[in-house]
C-alpha cells in the first residue's frame, strides 16, 4: 500500500493546510463553515434525515449515489431506488441482505439456503438484474468494502461483499443505482451500484430483539432464528467528538428437509421426467403422487415419493462379480436374482426399488433409505458484529473520522447426503485415483451372517477343471488367450465373460491346476461386489460436515474539511482503509489408506473377534489391490500413501447395512481444514466544490485519486497436499493472486438552464436542464490500462415532470478465481447434444444435427454414455482471459404531479436500462460447452477443444466409440450478452378518515436477455419470456397507519413464461405433457404474499409482527399456481422489538 506515496502525501498536506489556514482568526471564513463540514456528503451518509420513499416531499432531501453533489433521487440523472430504514423495520428484515434481496431487480448470488461450501458458508451476496455478483458494485457509504469471497472454492465473484458484515441497525437507507456508477465508483459496475448509507451520527441507546420461526405449523423440532442488537451513540468533549456503535448477535438454526412435514412425506411432490413414449425420446411429462409413472406399476402415493439413491444405497447393495448385474447370478443356472440390500447383521434384504423417473442413479419410493430428507434447507449460522464510527472536530474546518468493522461469523451444515465417498465404479477417485470395479467381498466375509454366507456359496457348484479346459488356458490356435480376438486385441467385457477368461484374468497359473481335483470356483473367487454411499462414517449420518468461519477486521482513518479558494468553498477528504478477512473452512474426508485397511478384515485369533488384519498379521503390508475382484482384470485397486497408523490403531469397518456413527469413522475420517486470507488496502483523496457560477447555477467539480491493493491467498490442507484423502490436491499447496490499481477520476455537473431564465410556457418547457459527466482512468497491474466514462442529462420539464438519461462505459477485470484457480480433477455428466434424445433440440436443431452427423462415430439413434454416467475431467482457471466490456444506456421520466390528478401525494418514475456486454467472462458447464460446439456453424475451438471423445472404433476401456472421455471446465470469454429492462417505481399516499393510506409498486419488466457464445450477432438468442427469465417481477405494498398502529400487506409476483423458449412447437408440440395428460408449453404467473402489523406506543418503542404466506397456502392451489411448477409454500412468523432508552 502506498501510504507514503508522494502524491497522496502532497494532496493531504495541501488540503489540511488550506483548512487550517481558513480557521485562523482574521480570515473571512463563512460563518456556516462548521456546518458545511458536518453536512459534507463525501461519504453520502451525513446529509439528510431518514425519509420514506413514499413521500416525495421528504425524498427531495435524500442524497444519492452516482454523484458526489448531493442530489435527490427524483432529481438524479440516473435511475435510483431507495430502501429506507422505515422500510427495513416495517418488513421485519433481520439482516442487511434481506432488504435488497426483496427488490424485484436484485438477485442472490449466495445465501444461507441449501448446501454450503466450507470456506464461504453462510455468506449473503447480491447481484443486480441477475447478471452476476461480479458485475454489481456494493459500497458502504460510497466506498468499496473488503470481500469475503476466496480465490478458490468461492460461491460468488472475488470482490463480492458479504452483506452480513453491514450493521443493520445503523442503515439509514440503501440506494440501488441501476445504471451508471462505473466512472465515479468503480469500472466494474456494469450492472449498477448498491450503496449502504450508514447513520454515523446516530444518537441514543436502542435495544433490538428479533425472532423468526420458519416453516411455522409444518415442522417439528425447529428452533427460531434469534437476533439481539444494541445500538448507541452520542457526543463527547463538549460536542467536538461523536461516536456511534452497533453490536449484533444472530443465531440461525439448521433446517433439514426431513423436519418439514410437507417435504418429508413427499405426497405433494411434482416432478418432470421422461415419459418413455415410443418413438418420442424428446418427450417429458409432469407427474404427481396420484399417478403411475413411466416404468412404474403403482400409484406413487402408495409407495412414497421421496428420492432414493438407487444406484448406491446407504445400506449397501449387491452387485454380481461376474455378470456385473444388480443382483446375484447363480453360476450353475445362469439366473440372476433380484437386487438385495444389507442390514447391519449382514443379512440380505430384498430390495424394493421404487419407480424410475429417467435418472439412472435415483428413484422414488422403495424400501431403501431416502436421500433427500437429509438435505439442508437452511444452514446453521452464528454471527457477532461490532461496528464503531468516530468523528472528532480537530479545528473548525477539519475533522478526523475513524470507522471500524470487527465481525466474526460461523456457519455449519451436514446436508449433502449423496456426496460420497462411494463404493462404486462410476465416480472414480474415491479410493484409487481412478478405478473400474466395486470392492469384492468373499462369501466367508466375517461381517456376513451365516445365512448370507450360505446363500453366497450356493451360487457356485463344486465342479473341477477338466484337462481340456486347462489346456485351453494356454491359448487357442497360436497362443491367443481366451478373451482376445485373432489379433490379440482385448475383447469387450460382454464378449469375454466365461470361466476360462475369469481364470486367466485372475492370474491363475495353468501349471498349478490338476484335472479332477482343482475347483473351478475356489474360495478366493466366490463372493460378490458391494455398491454403497459410505454415509455412515460421518459424525453426522446426514452427510459430510461443512463449516465455515469468517473473521473480518476493517478500519478507515480519514480526514475531511473545507477551505475557501478564489471565493468558492471546497470540501475535501483523504484517508486510508485497510481490511483483512481470515477464513477457515472445515470438512470431513476419508483417509485413503485407512479406508483400505479398515475394509481388509478377518478374525483376530487372539480375540476371536472381527478385526483389521493390520492389527494382528505380522509384517502386514497395506494391500495395493485391496478388496479386488479376482474375476476381472479391471479390478478395484485403491492406492495408499501411508498414514494408516500402527498395529492396534485400525478399527474395522462393516460396510453392510447402515450404522450411524460407525465406530470405524473415528479411524477412517479426517478433518480437512482449508484457510484463506483476503487483504484490501486503499489510499484515497477527493475534493469537490463550485468552480464557476453560471447564470443558471454553479458548475460543480469533483476530483479524486486512489490506490487499491487487493490480495487473496488460499492454503490447501496438508492432508490433501500429501495425498492422504480422496480429494487429493497435490501440486498446489498454496494459491494466491492479487493486483494493484491506481485510479484517477473526476465528475462535473453543469447547469445549463434554470427556471429563472424564462424558458417555460404555462409552467412547461425547460425549467431546469443539467448535464453530468464523469471519467475514470485506471492503471491495473493485472489487466492493464483503460478508462471508463459516463454522460447523463436531467431535464425538468415542469414542476410535475422530469426526464433523465445517459450512457456509460464499464470494464470488468477478470475475477481472480477465474484466472488463478489451479487445474484439478472433477467429475461431471452432461446432456450431450448428439445424444438421441437431444439431437433435434437446441438453439438451431438443424445445425446441431448437421455437426453431429459429420462426426465419424455418430449414427442415427446414437446414445451418449455421459448423459447417464459421470466422466472424469479437469477444471481450473484461464490466465488468458480478456477484460469484459460493458456499455449502458438509460432514459426515464419522473412524474410528481403538483395538481389534483389524485387526492393525496403521487410519485412515479419509469426508467429504461440497456446493457451490452462483449467478451463476457463466464464459466460454462460441460453441457454448455458441448452445445456451443455443435449448435453453431463456426464450431469454435474454445468450446470444441474443452472435451475429447473416444476415437478408436473398438472403444477405450469402459468408454465406447464417440463417448466423452475427458474434458476441461475453465472460465472463458464466452461471447456477447445484451440486456434490456424497464424499472417502475410508483408511490401513493392519502390521508383518509381511516388513517394514512399508502401503496407502493416496484416493477422490473425485462425486455431482452439475449446471448451468444460466438461474437456473431446473428447467433444471439433472446431468453426473455422463458419461465426462468420472466418478463415481469414485481412487488406491491399496501399500508394503513392510524394512531400508533400500522397494517401492511405485501405481494411479490412474477409473470409466466415458456417452459423452454427453444421448443420447436411445430415439430415437437407434445414435448411437455402436463398433469392432465395434455401438452403444456408455458406456465402462468403467480404471486406470494406477506402481512405485517406494527405498533408504536411512543417515539421510543416499535413492535412489528410479520407473517409470510398469511393464508396458509401450500402451493397446490390451482387458481394461484400451476401445479407443474412444483411450488411448496410454508409460513414464516417473525416478531421484532425496538426500544430506545
Amino acid at each position: 500500500m502506498k501510504i507514503l506515496d508522494y502524491r497522496f502525501l502532497a494532496i493531504f498536506i495541501a488540503f489540511f493546510s488550506l483548512s487550517v489556514t481558513a480557521d485562523n482568526p482574521g480570515d473571512e471564513a463563512d460563518a456556516s463553515s462548521e456546518s458545511v463540514v458536518a453536512e459534507s456528503n463525501m461519504s453520502s451518509s451525513e446529509t439528510s434525515d431518514e425519509t420514506s420513499s413514499a413521500d416525495a416531499s421528504d425524498v427531495e432531501d435524500v442524497v444519492v449515489t452516482g454523484t458526489r453533489f448531493g442530489v435527490s433521487q427524483y432529481k438524479s440523472s440516473q435511475p435510483i431506488t431507495i430502501i429506507t430504514a422505515d422500510d427495513i423495520r416495517v418488513q421485519g428484515y433481520t439482516n442487511a441482505a434481506s432488504a435488497v434481496f426483496d427488490l424485484p431487480s436484485v438477485f442472490a448470488s449466495a445465501s444461507t439456503a441449501g448446501d454450503q461450501s466450507g470456506l464461504v458458508a453462510g455468506q449473503r451476496i447480491a447481484n443486480n438484474f441477475g447478471l452476476g455478483s461480479g458485475r454489481t458494485l456494493t459500497l458502504v457509504d460510497g466506498k468499496r468494502f473488503i470481500s469475503s469471497q476466496t480465490i478458490q472454492g468461492g460461491s460468488a465473484a472475488t470482490g463480492s461483499v458479504d452483506l452480513n458484515n453491514i450493521p443493520l441497525t445503523l442503515i439509514k437507507r440503501i440506494e440501488v443505482q441501476s445504471s451508471g456508477g462505473s466512472a465515479m465508483y468503480g469500472s466494474d459496475a456494469i450492472a449498477g451500484v448498491i450503496n449502504y448509507v450508514l447513520d454515523r451520527e446516530y444518537e441514543g441507546f436502542e435495544l433490538g430483539l428479533d425472532t423468526s420461526r420458519s416453516y411455522y405449523g409444518d415442522s417439528s423440532g425447529i428452533s427460531p432464528t434469534n437476533t439481539v442488537s444494541l445500538t448507541f451513540g452520542g457526543k463527547f468533549d463538549d460536542g467536538r467528538g461523536h461516536i456511534a456503535v452497533a453490536m449484533q448477535h444472530n443465531r440461525q438454526p439448521e433446517i433439514q428437509v426431513g423436519q418439514v412435514d410437507g417435504l418429508r412425506d413427499c405426497e405433494n411432490r411434482v416432478i418432470r421426467t421422461r415419459t418413455f413414449a415410443t418413438g418420442k425420446s424428446y418427450q417429458n411429462g409432469y407427474y404427481d403422487g396420484s399417478m403411475v409413472w413411466p416404468n412404474g406399476t403403482d400409484i406413487q402415493s402408495n409407495i412414497g415419493m421421496c428420492t432414493t439413491l438407487d444406484l448406491l444405497p446407504f445400506e449397501g447393495g449387491t452387485y454380481d462379480a461376474r455378470s456385473f448385474a444388480n443382483g446375484l447370478t447363480n453360476q450353475v443356472t445362469g439366473v440372476t436374482s433380484q437386487q438385495y440390500l444389507f442390514d447391519t447383521a449382514g443379512n440380505l434384504i430384498p430390495h424394493v426399488r421404487g419407480t424410475s423417473y429417467g435418472n439412472f442413479a435415483f428413484r422414488y419410493g422403495g424400501n431403501q433409505m431416502a436421500s433427500d430428507n437429509s438435505e439442508t434447507l437452511l444452514a446453521k449460522s452464528e454471527r457477532n458484529a461490532l461496528s464503531i464510527f468516530t468523528t472528532y472536530q480537530i479545528t473548525d474546518n477539519t475533522r478526523l473520522k475513524v470507522d471500524v468493522f470487527a465481525n466474526r461469523s460461523g456457519s455449519e451444515e451436514s446436508g449433502d447426503s449423496t456426496g460420497g465417498p462411494y463404493l462404486y465404479d462410476g465416480f472414480g477417485g474415491d479410493l484409487a485415483g481412478g478405478y473400474y470395479n466395486n470392492p469384492f467381498f468373499q462369501c466367508d466375509h466375517p461381517y456376513l451372517s451365516a445365512a448370507t454366507q450360505a446363500t453366497c456359496n450356493g451360487l457356485y457348484d463344486n465342479s473341477t477343471w477338466t484337462q481340456a479346459q486347462i489346456d485351453s488356458l494356454w491359448g487357442l490356435g497360436g497362443g491367443i488367450f481366451v478373451g482376445e480376438d485373432a489379433n490379440g486385441t482385448l475383447l469387450p467385457p460382454d464378449q469375454r465373460r466365461n470361466d476360462l477368461w475369469y481364470a486367466y484374468a485372475s492370474g491363475i497359473d495353468p501349471s498349478t491346476l490338476v484335472a479332477g481335483t482343482s475347483l473351478r470356483y475356489p474360495t478366493s473367487s466366490r463372493g460378490f461386489l458391494v455398491k454403497k454411499t459410505v454415509r455412515d462414517l460421518y459424525r453426522n449420518p446426514r452427510g459430510p460436515m461443512e463449516k465455515g468461519n469468517q473473521d473480518l477486521l476493517s478500519y478507515t482513518v480519514a480526514f475531511d474539511g473545507n477551505f475557501d479558494l478564489a471565493g468558492n468553498t471546497y470540501e475535501w477528504e483523504a484517508g486510508i482503509s485497510n481490511g483483512v478477512v481470515d477464513l477457515l473452512g472445515r470438512s470431513e474426508d476419508i483417509n485413503v489408506g485407512r479406508m483400505v485397511t479398515a475394509l481388509d478384515t478377518g478374525i483376530n485369533p487372539a480375540t476371536g473377534e472381527v478385526d483389521c488384519k493390520m492389527n494382528y498379521v505380522d509384517d502386514y503390508l497395506v494391500p495395493l489391490v485391496g478388496s479386488g475382484n479376482p474375476n476381472d482384470s479391471l479390478r478395484y485397486s485403491p492406492q495408499t500413501h501411508g498414514s494408516v497408523g500402527l498395529p492396534g490403531d485400525c478399527i474395522p469397518y462393516n460396510p453392510f447395512g447402515f450404522t450411524p456413527n460407525n465406530p470405524a469413522g473415528e479411524y477412517i475420517m479426517m478433518d480437512v481444514n482449508e484457510t484463506a486470507k483476503n487483504t484490501q488496502n486503499i489510499v484515497f483523496a477527493e475534493v469537490k466544490g463550485t468552480v464557476y457560477e453560471l447564470p443558471s447555477g454553479a458548475i460543480q467539480l469533483a476530483l479524486g485519486i486512489s490506490n487499491r491493493d487487493e490480495a487473496l491467498q488460499f492454503r490447501t490442507p496438508s492432508v490433501r497436499e500429501h495425498r492422504l484423502t480422496r480429494s487429493a490436491t497435490a501440486g498446489y499447496a498454496q494459491n494466491e493472486g492479487g493486483y494493484s490499481s491506481d485510479e484517477v477520476f473526476g465528475e462535473i455537473s453543469i447547469p445549463l438552464v434554470d427556471e429563472d431564465m424564462g424558458l417555460t410556457y404555462l409552467g412547461w418547457g425547460i425549467q431546469d436542464l443539467r448535464i453530468d459527466g464523469s471519467y475514470r482512468e485506471i492503471e491495473n497491474s493485472f489487466s492493464g490500462d483503460y478508462s471508463v466514462d459516463s454522460a447523463n442529462m436531467y431535464w425538468q420539464v415542469s414542476d410535475s415532470l422530469s426526464i433523465r438519461g445517459g450512457t456509460q462505459t464499464a470494464v470488468r477485470t477478470p475475477d481472480l478465481t477465474n484466472v488463478f484457480s489451479p487445474i484439478s480433477t472433477t467429475y461431471a455428466s452432461a446432456q450431450d447434444p448428439c445424444h438421441v434424445a437431444n439431437i433435434d433440440q437446441g438453439v438451431d436443431p438443424q445445425q446441431r444435427r448437421a455437426n453431429c452427423s459429420a462426426e465419424p462415430w455418430w449414427v442415427e439413434g446414437w446414445e451418449s454414455q455421459i448423459v447417464n454416467k459421470t466422466a472424469e475431467g479437469r477444471s481450473g482457471g484461464n490466465p488468458n482471459l480478456l477484460n469484459e466490456l460493458g456499455d449502458t444506456m438509460s432514459y426515464g421520466l419522473i412524474f410528481t404531479p403538483d395538481f389534483d390528478l389524485l387526492p393525496g401525494d403521487f410519485t412515479m418514475s419509469v426508467d429504461f436500462v440497456q446493457i451490452e456486454m462483449t467478451d463476457v467472462v463466464d464459466s460454462f458447464s460441460l453441457t454448455q460447452n458441448m452445445n456451443a460446439c455443435y449448435d453453431y456453424a463456426a464450431q469454435e475451438d474454445k468450446y470444441c477443444n474443452t472435451f475429447s471423445r473416444v476415437t478408436d472404433p473398438a472403444g477405450e476401456g469402459a468408454y465406447k466409440y464417440g463417448d466423452v472421455n475427458d474434458f476441461l471446465l475453465a472460465v472463458n470469454n464466452v461471447g456477447v450478452r445484451n440486456f434490456e429492462t424497464y424499472i417502475y417505481n410508483f408511490d401513493y399516499n392519502q390521508e383518509t378518515a381511516y388513517g394514512d393510506f399508502s401503496i407502493r409498486f416496484r416493477g422490473y419488466n425485462q425486455q431482452l436477455f439475449e446471448s451468444a457464445p460466438t461474437a456473431d450477432p446473428d447467433d444471439l438468442v433472446d431468453f426473455t419470456g422463458q419461465a426462468s427469465e420472466p418478463e415481469w417481477i414485481y412487488d406491491i405494498l399496501v399500508g394503513l397507519n392510524r394512531d400508533n398502529w400500522g397494517v401492511y400487506y405485501k405481494v411479490d409476483g412474477q409473470s409466466g413464461g415458456y417452459i423452454n423458449i427453444l421448443q420447436d412447437q411445430e415439430a415437437f408440440p407434445d414435448q411437455y405433457i402436463g398433469l392432465d395428460g395434455e401438452p403444456i408449453t408455458e406456465f402462468d404467473g403467480y404471486f406470494l404474499d406477506a402481512m405485517s402489523v406494527t405498533y408504536s406506543p411512543n417515539d421510543n418503542t416499535f413492535v412489528a409482527l410479520n407473517v409470510s404466506n398469511p393464508f396458509g397456502l401450500d402451493g397446490t392451489e390451482s387458481n394461484r399456481f400451476d401445479r407443474e411448477r412444483g411450488i411448496n409454500l410454508y409460513q414464516t412468523v417473525s416478531l421484532s422489538l425496538r426500544h430506545k432508552f
